[in-house]
């Protein structure tokens, strides 16, 4: 890690699947600084993979705000696919923003927009290691935010004592 905090790594590229505004600001907040570029995928119609309308609008407001640096590159698709199951356009949309992402790329990120790093420089401190191990991937624990449940209020998984919990999915 620099002095800034940002990575040394080289290459490190992320992309999203919009659909939820929810979590998306924080979402992205977390780890823009420590990425290079972010492909932001979306389906052209605004639909979802069963057919249902999606807010892209919103959260392409979010993104814009976010993308301060001009790191982020939309990425619109066809992945509401009728003819397909939901699972086998999921599928579809994150083997089509894996390849965008990993064009150039050395690493590459995938959170989904409802998933927030929680301390993004040790994230990438293990990445870096990982890097310098010559390793191909790291599994990093998560913490499960359930739902919100006030203003900075969330049902989580805590331990007994209340601390927070973090496992591996």
């Amino acid at each position: 890690m620099t002095a800034m905090g940002h990575s040394t790594l080289a290459g490190v590229n992320a992309y999203i699947l919009l659909g939820d505004p929810s979590y998306l600001e924080a979402s992205l907040s977390a780890y823009y600084p420590f990425v290079d570029r972010i492909h932001v995928s979306y389906d052209r119609t605004h639909t979802s993979w069963t057919g249902t309308p999606l807010p892209i609008q919103q959260c392409m407001d979010v993104v814009k705000k976010v993308d301060v640096e001009g790191k982020c590159v939309l990425t619109p698709g066809d992945f509401a696919r009728l003819d397909e199951t939901p699972l086998a356009n999921d599928t579809f949309q994150r083997q089509s923003a894996l390849a965008e992402a990993s064009d150039g790329a050395d690493w590459v990120l995938q959170l989904d927009t409802d998933e927030v790093m929680a301390a993004p420089h040790v994230f990438f401190e293990m990445l870096a290691r990982a890097n310098e191990a010559g390793a191909d991937g790291l599994e990093f624990p998560s913490r499960w935010l359930y739902t919100r449940a006030g203003p900075s209020r969330y049902l989580a998984a805590v331990s007994r004592c209340w601390r927070p919990e973090a496992s591996y999915p």
